[in-house]
């Protein structure tokens, strides 16, 4: 009995050396660090670009036709004010024939009152039997006529003086002038455009926004626009369109930029809309692989072999990824070479990383 127990001994002794050495022999797959995974807030944003635009373009045109600019007063780039003077037309037929209407004003005037008196009498006169009833209705007649031509003489008058203003072409906003065709010598049409003018000097960013993101996005939320000089320019989202472009999948979404920066219309640029904040369990991208459509990390058990483990991830920020799901901050992980290792691999363990996956 006693001969029984001490072969068991050794035989079991011989296997659990034989599982040491089986062990010992078992050459590491990779050399690693570990990590744990960790909790960051992050702000939810958005990225786009797009193109910056007038927020609304004036085109500036002449009422008035066949007479010569003689003055060009301002400029492309300009800032302007409501009713300033961008360009004056030759004015000398103007203010003759300006001249004339009111003169024939008068002569209307003293026609019409003389003709007025004349009825006025004949009244007093036809009560008294002194004249004919036709003498009267001529009187009544003259007078009347008297007084359309006044008024026809008063509207040729009026018509006048709106020609004679319209020899200035004004400004009709607040803005800054985008583009000028007018010069000097030149005979306008009416309707001719001479000016383009950037209402209020207002830009608008429209930025391209995939339709999955448009969720996200809500009128009057805050948004930083990069220029290509690297200046940062604020804006608030005024308006999101309403239909999505078939071809690309986005919708414009209408940025209102502050002014007084170094934006102009017609600039490609980039730009974040501003999200909410939310914090994730965050692991480095180098922690993390993809494999036939799935995203994986390596667990690190006490006898030092990898557990392959599926995740979820999320937003990413830099080299950082959120980890929705899969894993815990106690978890061991695998901090970088992760595409060399497969399930079951063992590994030697040099250390561990600081949070952040960076020394």
């Amino acid at each position: 009995m006693a001969v029984f127990i001490l072969v068991q001994l050794l035989q079991g002794s011989d296997e659990s050396e034989l599982e040491q050495t089986s062990q010992l022999s078992i050459k590491p797959a990779l050399t690693v660090e570990w990590l744990n995974a960790y909790q960051k807030s992050w702000q939810l944003n958005t990225r786009a670009d797009g193109r910056i635009m007038a927020w609304h373009e004036a085109k500036i045109s002449t009422q008035t036709s066949g007479l010569m600019i003689s003055h060009v007063l301002v400029n492309v780039g300009d800032l302007v004010k409501k009713g300033q003077v961008l360009a004056e037309f030759e004015n000398e037929k103007v203010k003759l024939d300006l001249a004339q209407l009111t003169a024939n004003v008068q002569e209307a005037e003293a026609n019409y009152h003389e003709a007025l008196l004349n009825y006025d009498r004949g009244t007093h006169l036809q009560k008294t039997k002194s004249i004919s009833d036709r003498e009267f209705n001529e009187l009544k007649a003259l007078m009347l006529s008297m007084k359309s031509r006044l008024e026809s003489a008063k509207a040729a008058q009026n018509n006048g003086e709106l020609r004679f203003k319209q020899t200035q072409l004004l400004a009709p906003d607040d803005g800054v002038i985008s583009e000028r065709q007018a010069s000097v010598g030149i005979v306008a049409n009416a309707g001719d455009e001479l000016f383009k003018m950037i209402v209020q000097n207002r830009l608008e960013w429209q930025a391209e926004v995939a339709a999955y993101h448009l969720s996200s996005l809500a009128i009057g939320q805050e948004v930083l626009v990069t220029l290509i000089n690297h200046q940062q320019v604020r804006g608030v989202v005024r308006q999101i369109s309403p239909t999505i472009d078939p071809m690309k999948n986005t919708a414009v979404v209408y940025v209102d930029l502050e002014t007084d920066t170094f934006a102009r219309a017609g600039m490609y640029v980039k730009g974040e809309f501003l999200g909410k904040i939310e914090t994730f369990l965050t692991l480095p991208q180098s922690a993390v692989s993809m494999s036939d459509g799935f995203y994986y990390v390596f667990k690190i058990r006490d006898d030092s072999f990898v557990q392959q483990i599926k995740v979820t991830i999320g937003a990413r920020q830099n080299d950082q990824i959120a980890i929705l799901t899969g894993v815990s901050p106690q978890d061991k992980l695998v901090a970088s070479g992760v595409s060399f290792l497969k399930e079951g691999d063992i590994v030697n363990i040099v250390g561990q990383l600081p949070i952040g996956g960076k020394r």
